[in-house]
């Protein structure tokens, strides 16, 4: 279960913003809203026939799974990232404050930043070439895009679970036919022919375990992309 989010932002000024947020207090206040959707989702369950303790299930896993997720972008001065992890993971030492420190004098860039707190926290493993993992060992799905743009540099990271893969493959399992047809009708409209009821959850899962073996690099003059598992 996610227990902390943290976002930070650093401005052009090098001025960094950090915020901490508990998971738990953001439940508490939105708790009355959290109620309606889980009183509709009953409802939207029993017209569609949806087991709706395997859905919660389901969603238990996806929340789950949420831990280690990143989402990191930084262009010229400015960089913004948001981390979803346990608060276990994330100890306020000594170490990790002189680095948000250099962070803040603009020592040290978001991404170099980035990879010393991936260094010295439990559970927060470094970026390493994918051919020095271990197969078979891979913990997280990666696309990191590296852009040049009139000059300026600019990076999106961003890091999923592959345990979060899998749990949002077995939700949609329980997505009823009848969604499935509307959804096939709405992307027709829109040009996109493409049957999502011919997408199989078990296919679907088998995909999500052979990502550990995946590696796409594309190299263009203005851009980088890789995607990778880690």
């Amino acid at each position: 279960m996610p227990q902390l989010v943290t976002v930070r932002v650093k401005r052009p000024n090098h001025r960094t913003v950090r915020l901490w947020v508990p998971v738990l207090l953001v439940v508490i206040v939105l708790s009355p809203i959290l109620l309606l959707a889980l009183l509709g989702g009953i409802v939207v369950g029993y017209v569609y026939r949806i087991d709706s303790l395997r859905t919660l299930r389901g969603v238990w896993r996806v929340i789950s799974a949420l831990p280690g997720t990143r989402f990191d972008v930084e262009y010229d001065r400015t960089a913004f990232l948001v981390s979803i992890r346990l608060e276990s993971d994330t100890p306020m030492n000594e170490q990790r404050k002189a680095i948000l420190d250099m962070l803040a004098e603009g020592k040290i860039t978001a991404t170099e930043a980035e990879r010393l707190i991936a260094a010295i926290e439990p559970g927060e493993p470094t970026t390493q070439s994918p051919s020095a993992r271990t197969k078979g060992k891979a913990k997280y799905l990666r696309l990191v895009i590296d852009t040049m743009d009139n000059g300026e540099p600019g990076r999106v990271n961003i890091r999923v679970p592959l345990a979060l893969l899998r749990a949002g493959v077995r939700l949609t399992a329980l997505v009823p036919p009848q969604a499935l047809e509307k959804a096939n009708a709405e992307m027709a409209k829109n040009g996109v022919p493409f049957d999502l009821t011919q997408l199989k959850p078990d296919e679907l899962e088998e995909l999500v375990n052979h990502l550990d073996e995946v590696t796409v690099e594309i190299d263009q003059p203005d851009a980088q992309v890789r995607i990778f598992s880690e």
